[in-house]
């Protein structure tokens, strides 16, 4: 018996898995929304091997159609919608400047712009059900960095995530009761970076002698975020160290407030 409903994205593997199997484990039915449907239905067995309840759906995520089916289907299943995880990725597509390079622009549609779509179907359903729900998007621990050039329009679109957010959340809460937060994770071990533009550059990419995060230790964190708005703010960073900060706009102060490592 589910008691409340949880729609991921990018829920086929890494993050959006770990998510998805710590938040079954709570009692939410989940959908596993992913363009990977093969994925998406192994982590909707994992959850019903668990005891849970899940569902799988395909969708384009660029596709406003898509996600506004996505979302009806998953009202048509567990009819609310008390979470939102839009965590859905993909990796820099390779030089910037390179002439050849025909998918320069896919972080920005698919990491900002799909984003915010799910962010908009999410919000319009929330405020029409009445649901004091809880939107949170995957930005980035680069949303924060400078001298990224190994990813510049992955770094523009998670800076362009978190930025929705600090600009946004306040008029979310106050107008619709709806909490909108981000969670800005450092580099870590998953599918995407593992087969992308990142896995060419993982030299460059980690500037710490800290290893990658693991896909629980940010869902771990995750969680931090999702039960202790208090505590975690608006948006919340997690460095590779496992530190984790509250991060405020105004300066970009971080308040340590603990750590995931040896938790998760």
């Amino acid at each position: 018996m589910v008691h409340g409903g949880v729609f991921i994205t990018g829920a086929a593997s890494g993050i959006g898995r770990a998510w998805a199997l710590r938040l079954s484990k709570k009692g939410y039915g989940i959908t596993v929304v992913d363009l990977d449907l093969e994925g998406a239905e192994k982590t909707a067995e994992m959850i019903k091997s668990m005891g849970g309840e899940a569902q799988a759906i395909k969708c384009d995520l660029t596709s406003y159609v898509d996600q506004k089916h996505a979302f009806e289907n998953h009202i048509k299943a567990y009819n609310t919608l008390d979470y939102v995880i839009l965590n859905a990725g993909v990796p820099e597509q390779g030089d910037f400047l390179d002439p050849q390079n025909k998918n320069w622009d896919l972080p920005l549609n698919v990491l900002l712009e799909a984003t915010l779509i799910g962010v908009r179907q999410a919000g319009l359903i929330m405020h029409a059900t009445g649901t004091k729900g809880t939107i949170c998007v995957t930005a980035s621990d680069l949303s924060v960095k400078e001298n990224a050039w190994f990813a510049p329009c992955y770094a523009a679109a998670k800076a362009g995530l978190l930025h929705f957010v600090w600009t946004m959340a306040e008029k979310f809460e106050k107008e619709h009761h709806i909490r909108l937060c981000a969670l800005c994770p450092a580099r870590a071990d998953t599918p995407l970076v593992q087969s992308g533009y990142f896995h060419e550059t993982n030299d460059m990419c980690d500037t710490g002698t800290d290893p990658a995060l693991t896909a629980n230790e940010v869902a771990e964190a995750g969680m931090i975020l999702l039960e202790q708005p208090d505590k975690a703010g608006k948006a919340m960073l997690i460095e590779s160290s496992g530190s984790i900060y509250a991060l405020q706009f105004q300066t970009a102060n971080r308040t340590p407030i603990g750590s995931v490592k040896g938790k998760a």
